[in-house]
């Protein structure tokens, strides 16, 4: 008894840094859910996309439907499931909310783990509580939203990479482990469809080699395998082998809004008139049809390259930058219900420089105003630092740190490229996933200057 209780002590001791993250996350986090609670939210209040009605019906009537009727191919099964599975455990949606905060808690004990290959110790707790405290990242774990799961198994799998990357191809149970964590990141989210290839080219070194192949060949293999299931039920469904009717949707809404824009029409695709080009298309889950329109979208924006890359690079640099931490704080208070009637109007004056407007801002809309424009500078220099970082990491990282360093970067560029692309509007919920990495640069960055200008400065761990 007196051993088992000194190798507790020795075990809380070894890891109290660990503990102490995740339980300081889960603290606060969970404080906004018990916060919920005794204002006596609705649940639904927390539903902010489709996945939560299919969650409804899953449990209900045992389709993967909207309706509850028909089966749909518009959004992929990974969170509905991940939610109907945990409803039949607890029985209650609020205990889902807290088991998101242990997973919120657990991405951001992983990313202080993964830190410590380029971070001292206390700039890897710093880039830890960074993500871990962003209002966006809280508001996120407070909804039936996608993202907080996504972006747990997305570090997940950057570490269990950083780990286990010499015997991946190797070792079957290896290699199966990540081909599943990249296979439930598509089940989560579409977008993710060809993310394994960044992992793939990470895995090539000086030169390609036959073990490369095989490591290789082997990743995508159970990659595929795995996702092959869905794709079959879609074929046998709706005659189709696409995953999703998701990404093929958010892209054309993205190309009505850029005809919009051109066209100089309202403010977004919901205000082009039937007579354009590109009438109204409401989402479904019709595979047929969304390819036709995806494939009409691609022909699109290769008739109108110039233009649309000039329109996408604005947006990008709008995802990449834009904050909603005003609402964000609201919605960890209150949900949905705290979206303010003119927090749309803020922010649109803002992202439009419209002056007019916000020199007729009320009090409320001042403060606001004032917490978005925080938020914007605050992503806008954490943007600017992870390129400094990731330069000097480049410098001198040794060869063996080089893959996950390589895979890392490859995870910012590609999604915040093609989630954007797939995107209707510029929202943080698209730059989440990226932003543990992002983050981590900057602070990289940050340190690096730090020594630059100062002989106290605590440079990165080498």
């Amino acid at each position: 008894m007196n051993n088992a209780s000194f190798l507790s002590k020795q075990t809380l001791i070894k890891y109290k840094i660990e503990i102490i993250i995740f339980l300081t996350v889960f603290i606060v986090y969970s404080f906004f859910t018990f916060l919920k609670i005794l204002n006596h939210l609705p649940v639904q209040n927390l539903a902010a996309d489709q996945y939560f009605q299919i969650a409804n019906n899953l449990i209900n009537s045992s389709i993967f439907s909207l309706d509850g009727l028909s089966p749909t191919a518009l959004r992929m099964p990974g969170y509905p499931f991940f939610l109907t599975i945990l409803f039949r455990i607890f029985h209650n949606w609020w205990a889902i909310l807290l088991v998101q905060n242990m997973i919120s808690a657990l991405t951001a004990l992983f990313i202080y783990l993964i830190s410590k290959k380029w971070l001292s110790f206390g700039y890897a707790i710093t880039a830890s509580f960074i993500w871990a405290l962003e209002p966006y990242a809280i508001d996120s774990s407070q909804q039936f939203l996608t993202e907080t799961l996504y972006t747990f198994i997305l570090v997940s799998s950057v570490l269990f990479f950083l780990k286990y990357k010499d015997f991946i191809g190797k070792k079957i149970f290896i290699t199966s482990i990540l081909g599943l964590m990249l296979a439930i990141l598509t089940y989560i989210k579409p977008v993710s469809l060809f993310l394994p290839i960044i992992y793939a080219l990470s895995l090539i070194k000086n030169n390609f080699s036959k073990k490369t192949f095989i490591q290789i060949t082997s990743l995508l293999f159970v990659y595929i395998a795995l996702l092959f299931p869905w794709a079959f039920r879609n074929y046998s469904l709706f005659g189709s082998w696409q995953l999703s009717a998701d990404n093929a949707s958010s892209f054309y809404i993205t190309i009505l809004d850029f005809q919009a824009k051109k066209e100089g029409i309202g403010t977004g695709p919901s205000d082009i008139p039937a007579q354009s080009e590109f009438p109204k298309f409401a989402e479904s889950g019709n595979l047929s049809k969304t390819n036709q329109e995806f494939q009409r979208g691609i022909s699109f924006v290769i008739s109108n390259s110039f233009s649309f890359s000039k329109f996408y690079s604005k947006k990008l640099i709008k995802s990449v930058t834009v904050t909603s931490w005003w609402g964000s704080i609201r919605n960890s208070i209150m949900g949905k219900a705290g979206e303010a009637n003119y927090h749309n109007k803020v922010n649109n004056a803002l992202i439009n420089f419209d002056w007019g407007e916000i020199s007729n801002f009320s009090s409320k809309e001042i403060v606001a105003a004032i917490i978005m424009i925080f938020g914007a500078i605050f992503w806008a220099i954490i943007l600017l630092l992870s390129f400094i970082g990731v330069i000097y990491l480049f410098k001198i990282s040794p060869l063996e740190t080089r893959p996950v360093l390589i895979l890392s970067v490859g995870i910012i560029a590609y999604l915040i490229l093609s989630a954007n692309l797939a995107a209707p509007s510029a929202m943080p919920r698209y730059r989440l996933p990226a932003s543990p990495f992002m983050i981590i640069f900057a602070i990289t960055g940050f340190s690096y200057l730090i020594k630059k200008i100062s002989p106290f400065g605590q440079p990165p761990a080498e």
